[in-house]
């Protein structure tokens, strides 16, 4: 048991130092800073490395794959799964602290009553009834701390659902995972020449994208308006914003209400092709569906000033 526990000690040590060099490159992240606050509260206590050192390392090593994620959705994922199975952790290694504390008082227990005698009959019986309480009290803690375990499971595991499950829903829009949040682009296609009259061809990935966010309620949304460069600023942002203006509306007829929505239009800015061939000026002729992070506000996240 010694040994045990000097390895479990040892490898947290190794761990906990990998961990702060990680976590000093990371960015700040509300999510990763609960996860490794409650990851250092597992590695503080010697019980935790001792008698729960499997579950101590899936968390250590979650926590390292949430400092190592550059977006912020992933870090976000990682590092409420990495809390959890910190949380795990603790609880498994109560529920051993307790168990080995039922098996002492039990020990106790049977090494009084052989060792009273006549004239103590009646002390050692009130002390045996004390550890009875006692051992009733520390069983029911095992079993309350087993509980806790379970139900934390369980959270990990309904967490790994909906990643799963989102993901696949991402898959399906055909968008994208950014920094920015899951970006869904239409192209200049599927809107009329110099129009803001959106095409048929547009309305199949709307009908997707409407499914979605009904499916999501707590997500905003900032629909995004780009032109080439063909054309005064003046104009291309009048246009860039209708056609924005019109995809929210067609999203509103799908029952997404407007104050989920942000539509904005940047005309020629943010080019994402060059404007020097046709292709390059088609592909820059675009929007671009932000679906923000769940409690982001659409009107909140702006572009910063474009690259020259």
């Amino acid at each position: 048991m010694r040994q045990r526990t000097d390895t479990g000690l040892k490898w947290v040590a190794a761990c906990l130092a990998g961990l702060l060099v990680a976590g000093c490159a990371a960015k700040e992240n509300k999510a990763l800073d609960q996860a490794r606050a409650t990851y250092a509260q597992a590695q503080s206590r010697p019980n935790v490395a001792a008698d729960a050192p499997l579950a101590l390392r899936d968390a250590a090593d979650t926590l390292r794959q949430a400092e190592q994620a550059h977006e912020e959705e992933k870090i976000n994922q990682l590092s409420y799964l990495a809390q959890r199975k910190a949380q795990i952790a603790i609880a498994l290694a109560e529920r051993e602290e307790a168990q080995k504390e039922a098996t002492r008082l039990g020990q106790e227990k049977q090494q009084i009553l052989l060792q009273s005698r006549e004239t103590e009959a009646e002390r050692a019986r009130q002390l045996a009834q004390s550890r009875e309480e006692k051992l009733k009290s520390a069983k029911e803690t095992a079993e309350m701390r087993a509980r806790e375990a379970e139900v934390a499971q369980a959270r990990a595991a309904q967490a790994n659902k909906e990643i799963a499950q989102l993901q696949s829903q991402i898959s399906e829009l055909k968008a994208r995972q950014t920094e920015r949040g899951i970006v869904l682009t239409l192209g200049d296609v599927l809107f009329a020449f110099n129009k803001a009259k959106l095409l048929a061809g547009a309305q199949r990935s709307l009908a997707r994208l409407a499914e979605f966010l009904r499916e999501h309620p707590d997500r905003q949304v900032r629909i995004e308006g780009y032109t080439d460069n063909v054309g005064s600023q003046q104009y291309n942002k009048r246009l860039s914003g209708r056609r924005a203006k019109a995809v929210a509306k067609a999203l509103q007829a799908r029952g997404i209400p407007a104050d989920r929505m942000f539509t904005v239009g940047y005309g020629k800015q943010y080019p994402i092709a060059s404007n020097k061939t046709p292709g390059g000026r088609q592909l820059n002729r675009r929007v671009e569906i932000v679906i923000l992070n769940p409690g982001e506000k659409a009107s909140q996240h702006g572009r910063g000033a474009p690259a020259k």
